[in-house]
Parts: structure tokens; sequence; C-alpha cells
């Protein structure tokens, strides 16, 4: 056979369009369904000879023969011929996904019409799934067809029996008739002979055709990936193709030396209880009158198989309503969605462990931080001994950096989890840079490294969280500092513009030790350090960078890194420039605001009741505390409330985790129900620092929340929110004269 090259006839959409809105084959779909096959759709021509699909070849498109005449092989052999204007063939290798097992071949000039499969995804709304469903819908209207055909040619055929019985009637007549008159009615008897023979003729032509008909639905049927059937409306099967018919054999030796397994039922295949289902969904779809979607799981040796099945009510040529169907095994998909729930249910367990843990952990870890913190920071503030003043600061200054690392690892647990939540404001990157760095001033100095700012721009504004910014600009710029000896660290701040997006870029660039090019890719990794082991010259968990890049691009920007071994390194950072919609202000706490604080006279400081547990964390709030308020510290949740019902407390700072008895949220809450205390400032304090607990807090009747371990500047900073409340509070109790003891009994 010759190959001829294809040709295409035409693509324009137009063109195709008008095909599919009057192609009888897809006149039942949507415009919008017809709109998305344009792009998938051609019309191809193939002359005489062509060899339109290869026995063993990958078929990526579905066939509809709208003129000429084709013939398919099967091994070299021919099968079959088709002519019919809208026949489909080349359809099953695309929904089974496997090799052709036909060739086809053109007998004379053709054209076909083609859908592109593979590409269904990319053009349209619906995935390869939603494809094979329509196919099977078209291949059940054909077949509908070719047995609405079937029958009507039977039909024919009946009609000619009894035709050729009426005309031998008329021939028996016609004979007596003839004994008498041979010689005048021979030339009549002869034309008489001559179109019964015509009549037979055409009766063998029909039953040719109808043989032919039924040989080439067995073949196309038997060859079918899927599994196909047909009942009547009593649910006995009429028809069965061989892969249905092979697959209930093996269930048992009974169904296997039946001869044929036309008018078997449900019920004597399968248990009381499987049949039942099959026989319901076979009355739905009788009752619906529309094809119907189930799944029906069915018991084999192996286990059970679950049966994707499509059900259909057609209507034969002597009226009859029956039910045809198409099933396909979906019964390891099943398997993999249900391994992939339970794999879905065990990671949102681990991570409820996860976060449990860190939670725990935080608490663990900070509270006794805030004492050694607190403590250390008191010791620093008070000792004379230039010595123990150097031990202090040590032992600060060791507190620190493990603090530094517990924030680390929650804060790469955070943004691994999705729980970091950013608070987005218009930040001017240049006044927070130029803060910022004066904080890190004073490590340049003790180094000798000389720390400058260079920038021609007054402003340059991008969607940031203040925090979170912070976080990122200390980490490059302390490396920076960390990791440079002598020489000088830079920061330089500018835009870059990029078509119709501006951006903002600030480089940290340091004249220190540098980056091996080997290492340079792996630098934001976690846990990764150019020197490792017994032979490490820094200090550090390895995270700083790899949480750098994380806050980075959860907050839409970049960050990469240039460096040369000896030279230095210079970390870029971008973001997306904004035009600021307003200008962003925090809360500090000023020398002068603190000396205000410090300077107040005790019978007018605020009275401000503490309860914790934690007796090195009384200690710490009252020394940071003292100064500025009347402070009394308890260790329980009960007595902080007996507490507050014998003296009326201007602020409420209440620890969480209280041990044994009533929790710091409790006690909350029962504040709340007290008269006096419905407008008091309640201040959280824990050591939980995880998703959610400033929330769930805040819920709870919390003014605020601060976390352990926290610094003198901070908490004298929270306090000064809620001063101007304290004061008028004392103002309106000199105007109303009330005592400040309260009746318990009432």
């Amino acid at each position: 056979m010759k190959n001829h090259a294809d040709q295409q006839i035409f693509q324009q959409n137009d063109e195709i369009w008008e095909y599919l809105r009057n192609s009888r084959l897809f006149s039942h779909l949507s415009d919008e369904l017809l709109q998305q096959l344009v792009p998938l759709s051609e019309l191809r021509a193939y002359q005489k000879d062509a060899v339109i699909l290869r026995e063993g070849q990958i078929n990526e498109r579905v066939f509809f023969l709208i003129r000429g005449e084709i013939t398919v092989y099967s091994s070299g052999e021919p099968i079959f011929t088709l002519r019919r204007k809208g026949d489909i063939f080349g359809e099953m290798s695309v929904i089974s996904h496997k090799p052709c097992g036909v060739t086809i071949v053109a007998d004379t000039n053709v054209s076909v019409f083609c859908v592109q499969a593979r590409n269904v995804g990319d053009y349209t709304d619906f995935e390869s799934q939603d494809l094979q469903n329509m196919l099977y819908r078209m291949f059940a209207m054909i077949l509908t067809e070719k047995l609405s055909l079937t029958t009507f040619k039977a039909k024919q055929y009946e009609s000619t029996n009894r035709q050729l019985a009426e005309l031998q009637e008329v021939l028996q007549a016609a004979n007596e008739i003839l004994e008498q008159r041979v010689a005048e009615r021979t030339a009549e008897l002869q034309e008489t002979n001559a179109t019964l023979m015509l009549e037979v003729k055409e009766r063998e032509l029909t039953q040719a055709a109808l043989k032919e008909s039924r040989e080439l639905f067995r073949r196309f049927m038997d060859n079918s990936p899927v599994f196909a059937f047909m009942k009547d409306d009593e649910g006995g099967y009429l028809y069965l193709n061989l892969p249905l018919e092979n697959e209930l054999r093996n269930l048992s030796p009974k169904l296997q030396i039946k001869k044929s397994l036309a008018g078997i039922k449900d019920a004597e295949i399968w248990p009381e209880a499987v049949s039942t289902n099959i026989r319901n969904n076979d009355k739905l779809t009788m009752a619906k009158r529309s094809t119907i979607e189930v799944v029906e799981s069915v018991p084999f040796p192996d286990g059970i198989h679950h049966w994707l099945t499509y059900k259909f009510p057609i209507t034969d040529a002597f009226g009859r309503n029956l039910i045809a169907g198409l099933a396909m095994d979906v019964t390891e998909q099943k398997r993999m969605e249900s391994e992939l729930v339970e794999a879905k249910e065990r990671a949102e367990e681990m991570n409820r462990l996860k976060s449990s843990f860190l939670a725990n952990m935080s608490h663990e870890l900070r509270t006794p931080m805030n004492g050694i913190i607190g403590f250390s920071s008191i010791l620093c503030e008070s000792l004379e001994d230039s010595k123990l003043q150097s031990f202090a600061n040590r032992i600060l200054k060791s507190s620190e950096r493990l603090l530094s690392t517990l924030n680390d690892i929650l804060d790469l647990s955070k943004l691994e989890s999705s729980q970091q939540e950013l608070q987005l404001v218009d930040l001017n990157v240049v006044n927070e840079c130029q803060s910022l760095i004066s904080f890190l001033e004073p490590i340049a100095a003790r180094k000798k490294i000389d720390l400058r700012m260079k920038t021609s721009e007054t402003s340059a504004y991008a969607r940031l969280d203040e925090k979170v910014f912070g976080q990122i600009f200390n980490n490059l710029l302390g490396n920076a500092l960390k990791f440079t000896d002598s020489g000088s660290v830079s920061i330089e701040i500018g835009f870059e513009h990029k078509r119709t997006t501006s951006w903002i870029v600030v480089r940290v660039t340091d004249t220190g030790i540098g980056i091996n090019p080997e290492f340079l890719p792996f630098v934001f990794d976690e846990f990764t350090q150019e020197s490792n082991g017994l032979g490490r010259q820094y200090e550090g968990t390895g995270l700083g960078l790899t949480i750098t890049k994380k806050l980075v691009e959860l907050m839409k920007g970049e960050i990469y890194a240039t460096s040369e071994k000896g030279q230095g390194s210079t970390f870029i950072l971008k973001f997306p420039a904004v035009v600021p919609s307003y200008a962003m202000s925090s809360l500090s706490l000023g020398s002068s605001e603190e000396s205000l604080l410090t300077q107040v006279p005790l019978e007018e400081q605020p009275r401000l009741l503490v309860v914790e547990d934690d007796s090195d964390s009384q200690e710490v709030a009252r020394f940071f505390l003292s100064p500025a308020y009347q402070v009394e510290c308890v260790d329980t949740g009960e007595t902080g409330l007996e507490e507050a019902k014998k003296t009326l407390y201007d602020l409420v700072l209440i620890d969480i985790n209280l041990g044994y008895g009533m929790n710091g949220v409790e006690l909350a809450r029962k504040l709340r129900g007290l008269p006096e205390y419905e407008k008091t400032p309640l201040i959280a304090i824990t050591a939980y620092a995880m998703k959610g607990d400033r929330e769930r807090l805040l819920d709870a009747g919390f003014n605020e929340y601060i976390a352990k371990p926290y610094k003198r500047k901070d908490i004298l900073a929270l306090m000064l929110q809620y001063q101007k409340d304290s004061v008028r509070k004392e103002q309106d109790l000199a105007e109303d004269p009330s005592p400040t003891q309260v009746d318990t009994d009432n």
C-alpha cells in the first residue's frame, strides 16, 4: 500500500465552527463546548491509497468520515469497509491510550474530520476524562444507530419474505393458467421469472448486509477496552461484549461451563446486595430516561472491583425499552484515591502534632529565657564590678544567641506550614533602612568597619510588613558585619524599571570573606554553612538566609547573591515599588517618655497586678515596672481573682500558663465578668508564640499580647499605650470618690 502525504483542507476557525454546528454527530453539544472544540479540530483530505492510521501506532486523534471510502485491515487482512458519511473510527485507541489495533487505508480520495484529543486540557475547560465521557456518549449514539439500522434491515427482510410468499401464491395461480395457455403466455412467464430472480437477489444482498453489519459490530465491540452490555427491562442480558463475558466467566466454574451468558440476570452472578444495587441503578436509568453515571462495586476472588458505569435507555425497532451500558474497571484509581486521602490525613495529623510540639517547646524555652535575659540585663545595669559586669554581659549575649536560634527554628516552622501572617503597609524603605542601620552601628564601630548607606532617593515605598522587612534587613546586614573583619559594608538603594513594573533594589555589599563558587548555589538552603564540623569558624544555625529568602518571597520579592571568595559578597533585595496611600508610623518609646513614666510620684502611680506562676518572671516584671507602677505579684489565677476583687487595679498582666488550677484565659474571662473590670486593660504575657495565639487571646478578653522573653523598653512601650486610659480613670475616681476596697460579700 502506498503512503501518500495527507494535506490539510483548511484550518479556518469559522469553517470548522460551521461544520461542528451543522454536524449530526455534534448537534447535541452546546455552543460553549463547540467553541472550545474549535482549536482542537481540523478537516483533512487523504488521497487514494493513503494510510490514515497504522497498526501499532499511538493515535492522538478521533476521526469522523465525511466523504469517500476507507478499508480497515487487521494483520494485513481487510476486515470491513466504511463509506457512510459520519462514521467514526480510531476512537478506541484514543480512549484507552493504547496503540491502534488496525490499519486504515483510503480506497478513494477521502475527507475526514479530526479532533486532537492530546491537547484537550490546554485549550478547553474540561479534562481528558470529560473528552472520554463525550466520546462514550457519541460512541453510544453511533451504536444505537447501527442497531437501529440492523433492526430496520431485519424488518425489510421480513417484509421481503411476505412479498415472496405473496408472489409464490401469484406464481401458483399463474402456473395453473399457464398450463392452459403455455403458448400464449410464454413471454409473460419469462418476465415474471426475471422479476422473481431480482427479488431473490435483493434478499441475498439484504442477508449479506445484515451479516456484515453484525460481524462489524461484533468485532468492534469485542476489541473494545471497555465492557459493553445491553439488557431488557427485566434485567436480563441481551448482549455482552467479549471482554465483559470473559471477566464474568472468571468469577465461578458455574459461569465458565455456560455456553452463552445471554439471558442471565445479575442475581445469578453477584451476591444479593450487589445485584440489588445494580438492579436499582437499572431502574433509575429507565425512570429518568437519561444517562446516569455510577460506580458499582462488585466482588471478585482477588477482592472488590470498582466499575465506573454509564447506563442509558434505548428503544429498539419493536418499541421495547432496553438498557445499554459501558463500564470501565477503576479499582486501581479508587485505591490510589483512598491512599491519597489517608496520606493527607496522616500529614494533617503530623502537622498538628508538630505545631503542638513547637508550641510546647516555645513555652518551655521562652519561660526560663525570660528570667535569664531579664536578670542578666538587670545585672548589667546594676553591677559596678567591671569583671562581674562582663560576666553578666556574656550571659546576656549567650541567652540572646539562644533566643535567636529558637526564633529561627520557629520562624522556619511557621513559613513551612504557611502560618506566617503579614501586616502589609506602604513602607518607606529608605527611612526604614536608615533606622535599622543605627542599631548595628555599634557593632561596626567596635570592629572598625566603615558602615555607610548610599542612595539618591529620599523615599522608596513598597507594600511590606515592617517587622518582617526589619528581620530580613537585619539578617543581611548582620551577616555582612559578622563575616567582615576589615574594610566596609555598604547599603545602596535605588530603582530598577522593567516594562510596566518598577522595583526597589536594596544591595548589601561587604568586603568580607566571600563565598566559594561551589557553595554559592546552596547559600539559601536549610542548615547549610560553608564551614562545618569541628573546624567551623562562625556561629549560627544555618537558617538565617533560608528564612530570609522565604520571607522575601512571601512579600512578592526576590533575593539573590553574588560573591567572590576572599573579595566579599553582595546580597540583592528587590520588591515591587508602590505609590504610598498613607505615611507609615510606628510606636516607639523615647527617653523623654520613659522619664515621664519613672518620675510619677508613688501615690499617683497606677496600680498594676501581675499574675505569674514563675518566680523569676515575677522578679523581672517587678524590676522593669516598679519605677512607673505600684506592682503587686501573685502566682495563681485563683489568688489573682481574689486580689482583683479586693483592690481595684488600673492594669493587669496575666501569664497564660499558670500551672495547676485556673489558667490565664479563664482568669481574663472571669475578670471581664466583673463590672469594675469591664474596661480595665488586660495584657497577656505568654511563652506561646504560634499562629492563632494572639487572636485566641484577644477573643478571650485581653487588650494586648506580649511574648516571652520581652525587653524592658518593649513592655514599657506597651504600658505607654494605656497610660492615658489609666490617668483618665484616676481622674474619674477623683471626681466620683468611691472606695477602692470592694465588698466581697456583694
